[in-house]
């Protein structure tokens, strides 16, 4: 894109980085400055397509509703696989709290996968080796 206030004809990838380096405005400045141009907002066509579905398959609303209610109750976890995710939340929830309280530290070694876990995804650790016989997780602060 051209600068209209430089007009010399060159090209910039980022004009709006051109305009606040050398001419100290904001692109919206510059367009209502030198470009008199109103920004057009295109607005999608909303389509609701359910009418065109229960038209194909001949049911209803409340028939669709009845076959949405069988399939989410026939596909319920049950009471164990709840208690096991509730679990892997309660590791994860402690993992975050041990990392919380290590952060900071140049070098971790861990045991705990949730701790490792935890230390890389939100503290902005590598985990550099793997050591087995225990398991351990090296961890080491990134230099960012």
């Amino acid at each position: 894109m051209q600068c209209a206030i430089c007009n010399d004809g060159k090209e910039f990838k980022n004009l709006s980085v051109h305009l606040r380096i050398k001419h100290d405005i904001t692109m919206s400045e510059y367009k209502k400055k030198f470009l008199n141009e109103v920004e057009e907002v295109f607005v999608p066509e909303v389509v609701n397509p359910l009418p065109d579905i229960l038209d194909k398959y001949e049911v209803t609303i409340d028939d669709l509703v009845e076959i949405l209610d069988k399939h989410f109750e026939k596909n319920k976890i049950s009471e164990e696989q709840q208690q096991e995710f509730d679990r892997i939340i309660d590791f994860e929830t402690r993992a975050e709290e041990i990392a919380k309280k290590l952060k900071g530290k140049a070098k971790i070694d861990t045991q705990d996968l949730y701790v490792a876990e935890a230390l890389s995804k939100k503290f902005g650790y590598k985990v550099t080796s793997v050591s087995s016989n225990p398991k351990t997780w090296h961890l080491m602060l990134s230099e960012e």
